[in-house]
């Protein structure tokens, strides 16, 4: 059996094995020394924080009923909403959107100009007065407040009015959603709901794990990192903006060892199973499926997420 002399699989084993009159000892292992052992029917089960996986090629083994269902998680450089907003008005995308749209305004107002530059006396005195009216305008206009006494009167004017008014309301909706998307990648939302919240975050991610797979089928990068201590002291130290990893291992690493500038988040973005793991075949398989749903029924598993994963774990 394996690993640590602690945890979510150790303790629902343990009170399964309690239950039950059961002796056993541990012999701690890798996964992968595990996974073999099974395979040659060296150990009798595996225990651990192990997402159920495609069974590989080179070794055989069984899962049983999995007695809880979670996902990943992200720990995330935790702002404040001011620094959050100044870091994004300071940023390129934000720096590209201001030129964008002060191009915008300037072209917005030249073309108001030419078409009512000779019938409108806003705009006819001179250039200058007629470019600076239609600046003021342009500006009343993507700012959507009353543009006051400078009202278009030609036919053409009004037309362009029309089609700046619509195009004002696409920029001001991307711009806002361009704040809004800095706010809730991860940095002031409580949850992850889909991979496009997390695609323009530099992601930190352990090396062969599950969370790098899913990130590669989602055409998502990642620098890969060889413990999760390394990366949460990045994310700390601003090198890194977000860490993904295996929700209650992540979840459990937080809560008994908080690091500075760190934050747990969610992130439903993708389900994973936990089961204890069994040789082919096995004797034990049917026995523990029901010892497993015994627990399950009368909420003890819960208790025992809920006392490693915090109160506010939401137990499946």
């Amino acid at each position: 059996m394996k690993i640590h002399d602690k945890g979510i699989c150790i303790d629902i084993w343990e009170s399964i094995a309690h239950k039950n009159g059961i002796t056993f000892s541990y012999t701690p292992v890798t996964k992968e020394e595990g996974l073999k052992g099974l395979s040659e029917e060296k150990y009798d089960l595996l225990l651990g924080g192990i997402p159920n996986f495609v069974q590989p090629d080179t070794v055989a083994f069984e899962f049983t009923t999995p007695f809880y269902i979670s996902g990943v998680g992200l720990a995330l450089a935790q702002k404040s909403l001011f620094k959050i907003v100044l870091n994004y008005f300071f940023s390129l995308t934000a720096l590209k959107l201001l030129f964008f749209v002060a191009l915008f305004i300037i072209i917005q107002a030249v073309t108001i100009w030419f078409f009512e530059r000779k019938k409108n006396e806003d705009f006819k005195d001179s250039t200058l007065k007629g470019l600076g009216n239609g600046l003021w305008w342009s500006i009343n206009v993507v700012s959507l407040s009353d543009i006051g006494d400078i009202v278009t009167k030609t036919l053409g004017g009004r037309i362009m009015a029309t089609i700046w008014l619509f195009a004002t309301l696409i920029i001001v909706n991307v711009f806002i959603g361009s704040l809004s998307s800095e706010l809730t990648v991860g940095k002031m939302s409580s949850e992850i709901y889909n991979v496009k919240d997390i695609e323009d975050l530099n992601i930190l991610c352990l090396d062969e794990s599950l969370s790098q797979k899913f990130l590669e089928d989602n055409s998502l990068s990642c620098k890969k990192i060889t413990s999760i201590k390394d990366g949460l002291n990045a994310i700390s130290q601003n090198k890194a903006q977000a860490l993904i990893y295996s929700e209650p291992l992540l979840r459990q690493m937080l809560k008994e060892n908080p690091t500075p500038g760190v934050k747990f988040v969610p992130a439903g973005i993708l389900t994973q199973y936990y089961s204890f793991i069994l040789p082919p075949k096995s004797a034990l398989l049917h026995w523990l499926d029901q010892r497993i749903l015994e627990l399950l029924e009368k909420q003890e598993i819960k208790k025992i997420v809920k006392k490693y994963l915090g109160s506010d774990y939401r137990c499946t």
